[in-house]
C-alpha cells in the first residue's frame, strides 16, 4: 500500500472511531490528534536530524499543539486550519526538505490522513453530527 492510500485508509478508520464516541469529545479527541500529528515529525528529529531541524520541528509542534487547543476552546475551524496546514507542512516534508530521517512514504501517508481529518473537523465544526 502505498503512503497515500494507507494515509486515507488510516484517516478513514480514524473518523469512525471519532464519530461512534460521545458527541462531547470527538472535537477534542480531534484537537488532540492534531498536536499528536505535530509530534511525530519531532520524534523522527530525534533521529537523526541537525539542531536547526529539530529546533523547526519543536516550533511546528508547539504550532500544532497552539491550532488544537484553540480548536477545541474556540472554534472547531481552527481544527480545520490545522489539519490544512498539517497537510501544506508534510507536502514541504515531501518536496525534498525532509532529510533521511524522515520516512520516504510517511509525508504523503500524513498528508491524505489530515485531509481526511480536516474533513471530518469541518463536518463536526458545521455540527452536522
Amino acid at each position: 500500500m502505498n503512503g497515500l492510500a494507507g494515509g486515507l485508509f488510516l484517516g478513514l478508520i480514524s473518523a469512525g472511531v471519532v464519530l461512534v464516541l460521545p458527541t462531547s469529545v470527538q472535537i477534542p479527541v480531534v484537537g488532540v490528534a492534531l498536536g499528536v500529528a505535530g509530534g511525530v515529525y519531532v520524534g523522527f528529529a530525534f533521529t537523526g536530524a541537525d539542531s536547526d531541524q529539530r529546533r523547526i520541528q519543536w516550533i511546528a509542534v508547539v504550532s500544532f499543539l497552539a491550532l488544537g487547543a484553540m480548536g477545541i476552546g474556540v472554534s472547531a475551524w481552527l481544527l480545520v486550519v490545522g489539519w490544512l496546514l498539517h497537510a501544506a507542512y508534510d507536502a514541504w516534508h515531501h518536496a525534498g526538505r525532509r532529510g533521511d530521517w524522515v520516512p520516504h512514504d510517511y509525508p504523503m501517508l500524513c498528508l491524505s490522513y489530515d485531509v481526511v481529518l480536516a474533513a471530518l473537523a469541518a463536518y463536526l465544526a458545521l455540527g452536522l453530527n
